[in-house]
């Protein structure tokens, strides 16, 4: 099933990229590059979790996302057991022809099998975030991951349709700009304890992740 939606996914984008190519080159405006600060200065506290550690991706793996800026950081809370992996990934812009890779697709090629996949929304500060909520396993180990594209002050959970409403971004706006947010929980306990803590963290990193990029 998952690899049937894949190939039908993998048609679809090839259809987005080809508009949005055409309109990218068609457009004369000039891109408005937002001066968003560093990912290496977003917070170190993140509600009650804390820094707990910092990696550096390989320059082979960098070479294929071609991110202009990324963090990936681990966070643990003395209330809860599990750490956190936060991983962001930032495209200042997509008329290069980069943007974010589905974790959908960068998983399985490490050797995670899909186990299960939703959509879902959690309530913070008023406002309805959508969430892809992905289970995973290799060798009797499961992770969730939880993952959304940020653009401005938008949230989608699919990659085509962030990149599809990139057109409408570049003629009103000006940007192109777009970031991956990606929240990973061991399952050492059960589903529903990862699921609370990966909501929870999303919960407290949203409002951060929203002031950073705009």
């Amino acid at each position: 099933m998952f690899k049937m939606l894949r190939a039908h996914a993998f048609q679809l984008a090839t259809i987005v990229l080809l508009l949005q190519a055409a309109i990218y080159y068609s457009v004369s405006r000039t891109e408005f590059i937002p001066p968003t600060p560093p990912w290496s200065e977003f917070p170190a506290q993140v509600g009650n979790w804390r820094l707990a550690g910092e990696s550096v991706i390989d320059d082979a793996i960098l070479d294929k996302l071609r991110p202009d800026d990324y963090i990936d950081r681990t966070y643990a809370s003395a209330q809860v057991k599990d750490r956190v992996n936060l991983f962001v990934a930032y495209f200042k812009t997509q008329r290069k022809g980069f943007a974010p890779h589905s974790p959908k697709a960068c998983l399985p090629g490490a050797g995670w099998e899909p186990v299960s996949s939703e959509v879902a929304n959690i309530s913070v500060q008023g406002h309805s975030l959508p969430v892809n909520l992905f289970l995973v396993e290799k060798q009797r180990a499961q992770m969730l991951v939880l993952y959304w594209y940020q653009q401005g002050k938008k949230e989608y959970t699919g990659e085509l349709s962030a990149q599809f409403h990139t057109i409408p971004q570049l003629l009103l706006h000006g940007r192109t700009d777009i970031a991956l947010i990606r929240i990973i929980v061991p399952v050492s306990g059960s589903l529903e304890q990862a699921r609370t803590t990966a909501e929870n963290f999303a919960f407290d990193a949203y409002p951060l992740v929203l002031a950073h990029q705009l």
